[in-house]
């Protein structure tokens, strides 16, 4: 029995979290600061939390589909429904109805 290798689940767990976690902190941040230094309370922290959460939206699914690029590579995954290897597959053209 051949023992999986957890580190790139890991890896991808932790750039996921990092994703989630920093944008989000960085707005808290840097939104408090700007309410602060312009008297503008909660609209910093508000806008820059909307712009952190495009921002992490766009990271996740980047790193989703790096990933999945990656597990196609490595033959762990098969390739999606559509595509010129599976095209036989979705193709109902040639089944005849019973008579």
């Amino acid at each position: 029995m051949q023992k999986e290798n957890w580190q790139p689940y890991v890896n991808l767990f932790f750039n996921l979290s990092a994703w989630l976690a920093g944008p989000v902190i960085l707005a808290l941040l840097v939104g408090n600061w700007l309410d602060a230094r312009y008297s503008t309370e909660p609209w910093g922290v508000l806008g820059l939390i909307g712009v952190a959460f495009i921002i992490s939206n766009i990271g996740i699914a980047r790193e989703g589909r790096r990933m999945m690029k990656q597990l196609e590579a490595e033959g762990k995954r098969p390739p999606a429904t559509g595509t010129p290897e599976n095209r036989n597959l979705n193709d109902r053209t040639n089944f005849r109805k019973p008579d």
